[in-house]
């Protein structure tokens, strides 16, 4: 799904999180976002779901303007996402997580028992899709860390979107977990859905992603293939500390 963000601004007191931003995604396939803590790498994401409103500048999705819609909007124009703090309903079953979104929709309280029941099977789906089908029916709080944040992934892919924002979904999983979920964000890329990726993991994002934007300090620091970007002097400067 095509996004653009245009002199994106957003200030909390006297701190830019977000300094005149711009940039113009237009392809499918894994955008990552990379920079040091406190880069600006989330209030972005929040930004594209509507979750922080931009003090100045434009935000624009598959050509409509998105600047000032509220999240449950943006969500119906084929945005997910995921957070940085694992958000799962751990008295609910795994499935249920999955058929959350559903509901919201209100799509199986209109379709009957035939149409819940296909809801279902679609839910099941997901849960193969993201490894964990077999958990289907015990409840989410009980699963490991590790599972949990495929829960979330799952309850997100529910929804259907064209633009799945990630915000750092490695954290706290081993490195085979990683190696993992990273094939899945890249395969899901590939099915067409496009996503954002906000990860510390810096190795993982360059092996699955099709550009790279690293933010600094609430600007654009580069923009370009992975291989432009860890290339490029400024951000082996300021990114990966390293000297001329």
């Amino acid at each position: 799904m095509e996004f653009e963000v245009v002199d994106a601004t957003v200030q909390f007191g006297g701190v830019y999180a977000l300094d005149h931003v711009t940039l113009h995604h237009d392809s499918d396939g894994v955008l990552g976002l990379i920079g040091p803590n406190g880069a600006g790498k989330t209030t972005l994401l929040n930004a594209l779901s509507g979750v922080t409103r931009l003090k100045s500048g434009h935000i624009r999705l598959g050509g409509t303007d998105i600047t000032h819609r509220a999240s449950e909007q943006i969500s119906r124009l084929g945005v997910a996402r995921t957070f940085q703090n694992l958000q799962v309903f751990g008295s609910l079953t795994v499935l249920d997580n999955v058929l959350v979104p559903r509901w919201v929709r209100r799509r199986m309280h209109r379709s009957g028992p035939a149409g819940r029941a296909a809801e279902r099977r679609a839910a099941l789906g997901v849960l193969d899709r993201v490894g964990i089908a077999d958990h289907a029916d015990r409840l989410a709080g009980t699963l490991a860390y590790g599972l949990q944040r495929r829960v979330e992934l799952a309850r997100a892919l529910a929804a259907e979107p064209q633009l799945l924002l990630l915000d750092e979904p490695l954290a706290g999983l081993s490195r085979v977990e990683g190696n993992r979920a990273a094939q899945l964000f890249a395969d899901l890329a590939e099915d067409g859905i496009t996503v954002v990726l906000v990860e510390h993991d810096v190795g993982s994002v360059l092996a699955v992603s099709h550009r790279i934007v690293v933010l600094d300090r609430g600007g654009v620091l580069a923009i370009g293939t992975p291989g432009e970007v860890v290339a490029d002097p400024a951000v082996r400067r300021a990114y990966l500390g390293e000297g001329d």
